[in-house]
């Protein structure tokens, strides 16, 4: 089932975003899909992660990257958050963590649904891509500690060093493709 996923995924990730003018186009973006897939061993995640970051415009490497560090490519994966005296505060769930006060309009099943939390997560970090005038490293602030805190430059130490292993993963991912 997921080797059928996989293949019709690449089909429908080429056929929908292919220059046909560009034959370099289309085996680049044969590589980049089977690197990814090599990579997270989830067609699924591939599929939309390669598909809603060529809708938001987002580096393919940087969003693959946020995936990696925040669930380590689980869709199952959550956390919970809590405030400074210990207090439930938030969750977090799903391939790109998705912040349950941040994503309110989510129903519970939609943080664990592929295609919906792949959507969201990548158009929040391509809203913060465009927010800090693509400074990744800031756009990554804003992704895992939030707009208020980086305007108010409340960013904590945990924020930092999660932002530079996602950059890590990033270069990683960049020198690889």
């Amino acid at each position: 089932m997921k080797k059928t996923f996989a293949i019709i995924g690449l089909l429908l990730y080429l056929f929908f975003s292919l220059d046909y003018t560009v034959e370099k186009k289309l085996d680049s973006k044969i590589k980049t899909f089977n690197y990814y897939l090599k990579e997270t061993k989830d067609a699924e995640l591939t599929f939309y992660t390669l598909w809603f970051c060529d809708i938001y415009t987002v580096p393919v490497s940087l969003a693959f990257a946020v995936c990696k560090q925040e669930s380590g490519y689980c869709l199952k994966k959550w956390n919970i958050n809590y405030d400074k005296d210990g207090n439930y505060s938030s969750i977090d769930r799903g391939f790109y963590q998705l912040n349950s006060r941040t994503f309110k309009n989510l129903k519970w099943i939609d943080f664990y649904t592929a295609k919906t939390n792949c959507k969201y997560g990548i158009e929040h970090l391509s809203q913060a891509i465009n927010y800090t005038n693509e400074n990744y490293r800031h756009a990554i602030y804003i992704y895992n500690g939030g707009i208020g805190n980086f305007i108010n430059n409340r960013i904590k130490q945990i924020t930092l060093d999660h932002a530079q292993r996602i950059l890590l993963h990033k270069f990683n991912f960049d020198m690889q493709i």
